[in-house]
């Protein structure tokens, strides 16, 4: 926890993480405009096993692959162990889309692409207006949870 006063290293892996996930998504939809590719329970009914309920909408690209990804390589930018196991959890989100029956392999192939690219896009270029966001959200903030840290003996 990136306490008040504190390194700023994990709010600025939070943020991150959270304006990557909302890039994945914001990219995904202009994707999703592009190329509209039919989910494999609807393009092979008889030979796939759907496992979740799910609309039959487009299925190019996966949003939970996109945002899975967004968040693990932008938190790896900033914590190299918790953002290697946040991939490896990606990697799974990715597989079990696949596996429920949901997204065809080049659908979250697509979202790593994304996921990436967005990561990359919000800690190298936009790394300043993040680091700006979290210092102003840290001076509304970092008094109250101060005080509660005080109270519960925490600090």
């Amino acid at each position: 926890m990136a306490r008040p006063g504190g390194s700023p290293r994990s709010k600025l892996a939070a943020a991150s993480a959270g304006v990557s996930a909302v890039l994945a998504l914001l990219v995904n939809a202009v994707l999703g405009q592009l190329w509209y590719h039919p989910r494999p329970f609807v393009d092979h009914p008889k030979q796939t096993l759907l496992l979740v309920h799910h609309g039959a909408d487009n299925s190019f690209p996966s949003d939970h692959a996109s945002v899975a990804f967004a968040v693990a390589f932008a938190v790896l930018m900033f914590h190299r162990r918790l953002g290697v196991l946040l991939i490896a959890v990606a990697v799974g989100v990715g597989l079990d889309r696949i596996f429920v029956g949901v997204h065809y392999p080049v659908d979250v192939a697509t979202s790593v692409l994304v996921g990436l690219g967005a990561a990359l896009v919000v800690t190298f270029p936009g790394r300043p207006y993040v680091g700006w966001l979290v210092r102003l959200v840290s001076r509304a903030t970092d008094p109250l949870v101060a005080v509660v840290l005080r109270r519960t003996g925490r600090q």
